[in-house]
């Protein structure tokens, strides 16, 4: 690897495409990362039906509009949200 040059990761730039190519989509491992969940609540999830997912051989692909869905659809307000803390 020359200086300066991005470091290697795993290219997932296809599933993440968007406007004329394919829809974006995110498996559930990074997904549970991103929402800082752990591994298995984001599969229990999928499991339950709750979030819609799209299985390829052994991975599960969750679509970014089917997961917008469900963050809108899971939204609380400040006030709920102050209910539950207390």
């Amino acid at each position: 690897m020359s200086v300066g040059s991005p470091p290697r990761t795993r290219n997932v730039s296809r599933q993440h495409e968007s406007a004329d190519g394919p829809p974006r989509g995110y498996r559930v491992g990074e997904l549970a990362s991103a929402l800082h969940l752990p591994r298995s609540s984001a599969y229990a999830l999928v499991r339950r039906g709750e979030l819609p997912a799209i299985r390829f051989g052994a991975r599960l692909i969750v679509l970014e509009a089917d997961l917008k869905g469900y963050l809108a659809a899971n939204r609380t307000s400040e006030k709920e949200h102050a209910k539950t803390v207390k």
